[in-house]
């Protein structure tokens, strides 16, 4: 697969030039004259946004429903739009500002015949694809010119949509071109009359974008609708408009993805090669002829992902009727509606999945089996895309961002408003950065380059730590942090006293020490009196450091190099923390773990002995196992007796490794291999989740599923069926298909305190009963609507680490856990 260089390079674009005549901005870039769309970094106070609108003669006209963005559409004299547009990007507390352009649909009249009816059909191999899915349960939202839902091809098949040029909900057609599109994703199929459509078992959502005559819309009202799309159900957003590289547009893109949704984008019909770079965010759609040409009118240029056919596609139109048409505005749709196949098909995938088997499997012949720019990574390939097998990359990437604060740099003296910068990339895709002063949320930056202003005015003088938290698509997150001096009193700072005998903690100094282990490594297994060894660092200096086992403080030094030794002897043969706590002369505190292994016998362990009929657990091992399937792989095809073999391990022992159908226990194994031999005769043909619940000696348990396909007809499946216009649903009770769940908060061994908030996501494929939390084995609640959040009063626990453990339950009963180690430092 050849590598794509992604470089963010302005995508220009031809717009309708003779809209707007002696513009003051390029004359081929039509806009709102007299608009503008702005937005400030975050941080800045509305008060202050106002302000700054207020002093160039602005005032804001409605602000855009684009999810936490601030971002204004204003008004502003006519004619005046550059000058105020070149004043406006220099001041510091502006993150961007731009014309609201207006950008047109991509559909071309060809002068030739019409094709063939539906040649585009065989080209995506659909034959084989409607065996398995038309595209059931998914919502594609159209933002376009609105869609005819009254057509005998679409009746059923249109949902209540939005209009975001108005705002109200009339998403009747203002010109043919939606209902166009929409014809081409879903409209009804295999009912004797009409079209055949690609997905015609999924929904359109209307999003009307436009009130002009020709269907031309401003990026405002697209971005919001994307938005609107996103909040209300859809899966997918089909755009077949040329859309400018605008910043509310990409911003709206990236939030429809961030929300696990896939927006497929006209490439645009001039022609022309494209100036433009590759978007994480979207698809963007060449068009092809049935010769897998590239079409003469078709864009092109590094920012597209797959080319799809776009001649002659037959689709439906106003009247009621039928119709040929050509455009990149109907190659988006072909690409939306093999989406929707492949979302229904496989309900476990991410986006990036779906966009992963899209282009990893599209057609390469027609640019020799490299990236191109013509094509993309190829034309699309619908058949060959149901057969990917995904790695599952988009929901199994487990790699942080990198971050680093660019300003202000370490210990800066600073006051007044303060400009801060952050560096963050992920070898994904960013969702977004937090930055904080000391505990407080200053805001969040969604697109690079992340920038922040805060009013250090607001806080007191002193030291204080900047901290900015990124997070990747996959909600990996990582930290950078920088100490910064903030003095608003225009003085230079006292010379430094001689230190008294007993310094006062000074009230302005809000930065934790930095503390870690030297020796012993982790985990190392330790014998008789043992060497501590702890470094410890602070903007000011360290008052103590202390060293605990267990709960017990062993030792403490007040001067570098922080130094002690521990008698092992005085503790159990086993597992122990450490506790390594650094304290600065102000009185703030950081704390450090490392696990050890105590061994005094000088022996090798002995042999394990019979288990007790009732062994008691070790009350301090709070340490779950890790446990994982070996056979079946995930979603395995499996027949008769199948092998099943699961690893197991724990820092004490392993006391048995349960085996479950559904949720039903069919076997237990007591020693390592952990194995069972499953019949699957007994089981319906389907889809169903193998679960493994490993429990360790101190009774603290793990679990882990993998889906399997029970086959035991043994026959091959039957050609592809002729679709029943009105198929029968398939009858409740045979769900046996567990929910999704991750925690969103707290991360992965984040330290935490006092109360905390528990932020736990969780979906299923047909619909959630509850979400249950656990601290260990205590139960702490369960909560039956989304967002599924639980508080938590660390306080009630002894320090060390613990596991949260969720549980979700789906409506037919099937249950997935996930669990999460913390380390709880009151």
């Amino acid at each position: 697969m050849a590598t794509k260089i992604i470089t963010k390079l302005p995508c220009t674009i031809t717009l309708l030039s003779s809209l707007i005549a002696g513009s003051v901005l390029a004359k081929d870039k039509p806009f709102a004259e007299g608009e503008l769309l702005i937005a400030p970094k975050a941080g800045v106070s509305e008060k202050d946004f106002q302000e700054v609108i207020g002093g160039k003669g602005g005032s804001v006209y409605r602000k855009l429903k684009l999810h936490k963005q601030q971002i204004a559409r204003i008004k502003v004299p006519k004619g005046q739009e550059k000058k105020l547009m070149a004043e406006l990007s220099e001041n510091q507390l502006i993150d961007f500002v731009e014309p609201n352009y207006l950008v047109e649909t991509s559909e071309v009249t060809p002068n030739d015949n019409y094709y063939s009816n539906g040649w585009h059909l065989s080209t995506l191999g659909m034959s084989h694809v409607w065996g398995q899915t038309t595209g059931q349960g998914i919502t594609v939202a159209v933002l376009d010119s609105g869609v005819m839902n009254n057509h005998q091809d679409l009746s059923g098949q249109v949902l209540s949509g939005y209009n975001t040029a108005n705002n109200t909900t009339d998403t009747s057609p203002i010109t043919d071109h939606g209902t166009k599109v929409a014809g081409v994703i879903a409209a009804l199929s295999n009912n004797s009359q009409g079209v055949t459509s690609i997905a015609w078992d999924s929904k359109i959502l209307p999003v009307r974008v436009t009130n002009a005559s020709n269907g031309a819309a401003y990026t405002s009202d697209i971005a919001e609708g994307l938005i609107w799309a996103a909040d209300n159900g859809a899966d997918i957003a089909n755009i077949s408009y040329r859309m400018s590289d605008s910043s509310s547009f990409l911003n709206a893109a990236k939030y429809f993805y961030d929300k696990g949704g896939i927006v497929s984008v006209s490439a645009g019909n001039d022609g022309n090669h494209l100036s433009c770079s590759e978007n994480p965010h979207m698809l963007k759609i060449s068009a092809t002829d049935k010769n897998g040409n590239l079409a003469s009118w078709s864009n092109y240029g590094n920012c597209i992902d797959v080319a799809a056919p776009g001649v002659g596609i037959y689709t439906t139109k106003l009247s009621h009727g039928y119709g040929s048409v050509s455009g990149t505005s109907f190659a988006a749709p072909v690409v939306s509606g093999v989406a929707a196949v492949l979302m229904a098909k496989n309900p476990h995938w991410s986006n990036a999945d779906i966009e992963e088997a899209i282009k990893q499997t599209a057609d390469k012949s027609s640019n020799s089996g490299n990236f191109d720019p013509k094509f993309g990574y190829g034309i699309i390939d619908a058949q060959a895309a149901l057969a990917y097998n995904s790695s599952g990359s988009g929901s199994g990437d487990q790699t942080a961002p990198e971050v680093s604060i660019v300003t202000p740099t370490k210990w800066q003296t600073v006051n007044g408003m303060v400009s801060v910068e952050v560096d963050a990339s992920d070898n994904e895709s960013m969702a977004n950065v937090e930055l904080r002063v000391g505990n407080e949320v200053i805001g969040t930056d969604s697109t690079a380059p992340y920038e922040f202003v805060f009013d250090s005015t607001e806080f007191n003088n002193g030291s204080w730590q900047l901290t900015a938290t990124a997070k990747d698509s996959t909600g990996n997150e990582a930290q950078s942090q920088v100490g910064v001096n903030i003095n608003n009193d225009d003085s230079d700072p006292e010379p430094t006293p001689d230190p008294d005998p007993d310094p006062e903690p000074n009230p302005n100094d809000n930065v934790a020490p930095e503390v870690s282990f030297i020796t012993p490594a982790r985990w190392e297994k330790i014998s008789g009196h043992v060497p501590v060894k702890i470094a410890a660092t602070d903007n000011n200096d360290i008052a103590k450091v202390e060293l605990k086992i267990g709960k017990e403080v062993v030792g403490t030094d007040t001067s570098a190099p922080y130094e002690m030794s521990l008698n092992s002897y005085n503790y159990k043969n086993g597992s122990w923390y450490l506790t390594a706590i650094a304290t600065d002369t102000a009185g703030n505190t950081s704390e450090v773990q490392v696990g050890v292994n105590i061994n005094n016998d000088g022996s090798e362990p002995e042999p394990e002995p019979d288990p007790d009929p009732d062994p008691t657990p070790n009350p301090d091992d709070n340490v779950a196992p890790e446990v994982s399937f070996i056979t079946p792989t995930r979603w395995e095809k499996i027949s008769g007796s199948v092998p099943v073999n699961v690893s197991a391990t724990d820092n004490h022992s392993i006391a048995k490794v349960e085996f479950r159908i559904g949720g039903e226990l069919v076997g237990t194994d007591t020693s390592a291999p952990y194995s069972f031999t499953l019949n699957s005769n007994d089981y319906k043909n389907g889809s169903w989740y193998l679960t493994a619940i490993a429990t360790d000696s101190a009774g603290n348990e793990s679990e882990v599923q993998v889906g399997v396909n029970i086959n035991n007809d043994g026959s091959q499946p039957d050609p592809d069926p002729t679709p029943d216009p009105d198929p029968t649903p398939d009858p409740g009770g045979d769900d046996n298909i567990a929910p999704e769940v991750s925690f969103v908060t707290p991360t992965r061994w984040q330290k935490v305190s006092g109360t905390i908030t528990v932020k736990v996501n969780a979906s299923d494929n047909d619909s959630m009963e509850d979400v249950e939390l656990r601290i260990g084995k205590h139960y702490i609640g369960t909560d039956t609507k989304a967002p599924y959040e639980f508080e938590v009063d660390t306080n009630d626990f002894v320090n060390g680490s613990w596991y949260l453990k969720a549980t979700a339950t789906d409506a037919s009963g099937n249950a997935t856990e996930v669990q999460m180690g913390v380390n709880i430092n009151n």
